[in-house]
């Protein structure tokens, strides 16, 4: 007897789909038309071959290059499937070309047509998996962090300078003047912040 799909995937408005093509022995994919007109998709286990606990999937996203030119870009990890979640939802968006999965080699024989999105699936230990998604979750904490402390520094060394900020006659119009601060200011702060940051890199969250 023929074995049955292992995955499917239905794009929001659409039918089901089942047709992917097996590339390797963890490797699977699917070509979904018309990317540009998806928002949702959901990618499940069938049932047809259950997935052993030890084993995770891994699914990935391709979208057509943004310039309209030929061939796709990066893959993109957008989460997992397993036999505790044999299910999941994934919102296509601009949020999920942050997660590029830079130099990858999976799915390396996938093409596909212009205006279509291929979706990788990638079968391997549920150690890895569960590595990836733990991953996916924190980048947006670490980019939130580091926006605030690039704020926090930026604040503190305009606060500094203007301090130390002098009168001086403008010399392209020497009827009016114009503020100036010493070099010298600039570098004395840069040095006492790297010094603070050696002795506690956390101390600018309570500057």
């Amino acid at each position: 007897m023929a074995e049955g799909p292992i995955f499917g995937v239905i794009a929001a408005g659409r039918a089901l789909q089942t047709d992917c093509v097996r590339v390797s022995e963890t490797e699977f994919l699917f070509e979904l038309p018309q990317a540009s007109t998806i928002n949702h998709i959901a990618v499940f286990l069938t049932g047809a071959i259950p997935l052993p606990a030890e084993i995770g999937a891994s699914v990935y996203a391709r979208w057509p290059q943004l310039d309209g030119g030929v061939g796709h870009g990066d893959w993109h990890f957008l989460g997992g499937l397993s036999a505790n979640k044999p299910s999941a939802m994934f919102r296509f968006g601009q949020v999920n070309h942050q997660s590029a999965a830079a130099g990858h080699s999976m799915f390396a024989a996938g093409n596909a047509t212009a205006g279509s999105v291929l979706l990788g699936i990638h079968v391997g230990p549920i150690a890895e998996l569960e590595q990836k998604v733990a991953e996916l979750d924190t980048a947006p904490k670490k980019e939130s962090t580091m926006s605030q402390f690039t704020t926090k520094m930026l604040t503190n060394l305009v606060n500094h300078v203007q301090s130390y900020a002098v009168a001086m006659p403008n010399p392209q119009m020497p009827s009016q003047s114009v503020e100036v601060v010493p070099l010298r200011v600039v570098q004395d702060w840069f040095n006492r912040f790297q010094q603070r940051l050696r002795l506690n890199p956390d101390f600018w969250k309570y500057c």
